[in-house]
């Protein structure tokens, strides 16, 4: 069995929000849900070909959204496409990047979609926090990333029920 993750992320590349499918299931099947928490009115929405699909662009512009979402090859009458603006998309892509630097979101240790969603929610947060610890290692922000941390590890611990495998599951120093 594969899970797909389906990922928003803001325009610098943080995770917003996040849904899990089956791995078998077709991107354009989550697009709106993924995105239907969201005020999308004057927002620019970058996504690859797998989410070119007129009722997704439809809908993305009924909701007052600009889609930046290249056309399929075999489009009639292929869409313009900002290519400029295109080019940001990278920045989710260097999202699941950094999230497949935690060893349990990258190989899939979880066989249950509910206990894969809390590591996601871990590598999310893990993720955020040490891509600024980089540059900014401020004694605030270190004091925030513990306090965040110890409410994860509490949540993920009442999910396991299990101190050891919630901490095999972080796994920081790997």
């Amino acid at each position: 069995m594969t899970t797909k993750v389906h990922a928003a992320a803001d325009g610098l590349g943080n995770p917003l929000r996040f849904l899990l499918s089956s791995g078998n299931r077709n991107d354009i099947c989550m697009a709106q849900a993924l995105l239907e928490p969201f005020d999308l009115n004057g927002k620019l929405i970058l996504a690859d070909k797998g989410y070119d699909s007129d009722k997704f662009i439809h809908w993305l512009e009924e909701q007052g959204g600009i889609a930046v979402i290249p056309s399929r090859i075999t489009e009639k009458h292929p869409r313009k496409t900002d290519w400029y603006t295109y080019k940001e998309r990278h920045l989710v892509e260097n999202l699941f990047l950094k999230l497949k630097n935690n060893r349990r979101f990258a190989t899939r240790y979880e066989k249950k979609a509910f206990y894969f969603r809390a590591v996601v929610c871990l590598a999310c947060t893990l993720s955020g926090y040490f891509d600024g610890f980089k540059t900014d290692f401020s004694r605030l922000r270190f004091f925030r990333f513990c306090g965040m941390l110890c409410v994860v590890v509490e949540s993920v611990c009442s999910i396991f029920g299990d101190i050891q495998l919630c901490l095999n599951i972080i796994n920081i120093g790997r």
